[in-house]
C-alpha cells in the first residue's frame, strides 16, 4: 500500500467531487482524506448532491480501500444512516458506478 502523504501529494490538485447544486464547489483531498469528512461527503453522494468523479473513486480506493470505506458506510448504517444500499458489495458495485459516471 502507498503511503499516505505521497497519495495527499499525487491528488492534491485534483478534483475528488463537484457539489450538483448551488456553487458547483470542487472538492480535494483535503476534504477526502478525513474520514467524517469522506462519510459527509459519501452521503451527498448517496443524496445526489455531489458527483465524484474518476479521480475521487481512485484516490479512496488508493487512500482507503473500496471495502474499508464499504465496511465504514455499514458502521453509519447500523447507527441509523440511510443509504440506498445496504451489503458491502452493493455499497462497492454503487462506488464504482458513480466514479465512472464522471469518467464518461
Amino acid at each position: 500500500m502507498k503511503d499516505r502523504q505521497k497519495i495527499i501529494n499525487e491528488y492534491k490538485d485534483k478534483v475528488l467531487a463537484v457539489e450538483s447544486f448551488g456553487n458547483n464547489d470542487k472538492i480535494y483531498c483535503d476534504e477526502f482524506s478525513k474520514e467524517d469528512d469522506l462519510l459527509h461527503y459519501l452521503y451527498e453522494l448517496n443524496c445526489h448532491e455531489i458527483s465524484l468523479t474518476e479521480d475521487g473513486l481512485n484516490f479512496i480506493k488508493d487512500y482507503y480501500s473500496l471495502e474499508k470505506v464499504a465496511l465504514m458506510i455499514l458502521d453509519g448504517i447500523k447507527k441509523g444512516v440511510d443509504y440506498k444500499y445496504k451489503t458491502k458489495d452493493e455499497i462497492i458495485k454503487w462506488l464504482k458506478l458513480k466514479g465512472e459516471i464522471q469518467a464518461d
